[in-house]
């Protein structure tokens, strides 16, 4: 699975990554919101571990941006805002699971593989286009080949997206 982790403590954030990766995840780490965001919109991450409390921009507008903007993919926010008013803030927000620190890595790890679990099982057509095996979803900016998310840069992205809605369409009805 492709990661964004998102977290300023430094400790933390090499801990989980090194966690994650081990475990056999592709992690690409931020320390701030705004960075964050930006690297959502230009890369292709399959889930999205999110610190509540980040400088820059805060964890709760960031993934109140990404859902304002369409953009469904899993978030677990990671914090160490645990009151039962915080916890609701986060999921009602737009975030998909919530945990706690400190942070058990074998729990982060069964929750990132649910959300992912769950989200392959409703991709909304929607927004979708698609020719053969291909599906994209360029208000999402994701793609899917045989249901398996891809990992595109932006430009590969833009290209397939091009790709796909000019792929021609054939009658197949005999003459």
């Amino acid at each position: 699975m492709n990661i964004l982790l998102v977290e300023d403590d430094a400790y933390l954030s090499g801990y989980l990554a090194t966690e994650l990766r081990t475990s056999g995840h592709e992690v690409t780490t931020a320390h701030d919101g705004h960075v964050a965001l930006q690297l959502v919109l230009d890369h292709q991450f399959e889930a999205v571990v999110l610190d509540r409390m980040l400088p820059q921009v805060d964890g709760l507008t960031v993934v109140r941006r990404l859902r304002a903007d369409g953009i469904t993919i899993p978030v677990v926010m990671l914090t160490a805002l645990g009151q039962l008013c915080d916890r609701v803030d986060g999921l009602d927000g737009g975030a998909d699971d919530y945990i706690v620190k400190p942070v058990d890595v074998d729990e982060l790890h069964a929750r990132l593989n649910a959300l992912v679990r769950g989200r392959s099982w409703t991709i909304s057509d929607n927004d979708t286009v698609s020719a053969k095996e291909i599906i994209i979803s360029p208000k999402r900016l994701r793609a899917w080949y045989r249901g398996v998310a891809l990992d595109l840069p932006k430009m590969e992205f833009n290209l397939l997206s091009e790709l796909v809605r000019n792929e021609p369409h054939r009658d197949c009805r005999r003459p």
